[in-house]
């Protein structure tokens, strides 16, 4: 299966078949979320998102809306700067709903200081297709390092 790391050039899924012009939509959304993330911007963060997403992570409260989405990703940078890096590991499309899966590598540095933390997770992310476009309504994660 080949995958895409940081700006895309590469845009395949598991077959080898080049990703249809939606699915590259949906990739690149995704590079998005890693450059906001970066950028330490919830407000672009928050607009990735439809306006009814939900934000599922493990044993935490779900964040639901933009409103809360950018509430709970603007806490977290008050805490922390991110460093994260994405590889894209598959996107599909079905009609006005797609998935992705991504292993995302991050260091998260306390703004209070301190060392860096490693986290890595695995992430499941269902988009629709909406009249701004692709955005992401669903996103789900665990604790797993990226493959070797």
């Amino acid at each position: 299966m080949a995958a895409i790391h940081g700006p895309a050039t590469l845009f395949t899924t598991a077959g080898g078949a080049s990703w249809n012009p939606q699915e590259r939509e949906m990739a690149n959304l995704l590079l998005e979320y890693e450059t906001h993330i970066n950028d330490q911007d919830a407000v672009s963060f928050s607009r990735i998102f439809t306006e009814d997403a939900v934000r599922m992570g493990p044993n935490s409260a779900d964040q639901v809306g933009r409103e809360g989405i950018r509430a709970a990703q603007q806490g977290a940078f008050d805490a922390f700067h991110f460093d994260v890096s994405f590889s894209i590991q598959e996107v599909r499309q079905n009609g006005r709903w797609g998935d992705g899966i991504a292993f995302v590598d991050a260091y998260l540095t306390p703004v209070s200081g301190g060392s860096p933390v490693h986290v890595a997770f695995k992430v499941l992310f269902v988009f629709k297709l909406t009249h701004e476009g692709w955005l992401i309504s669903r996103q789900m994660w665990n604790s797993q390092p990226p493959p070797a």
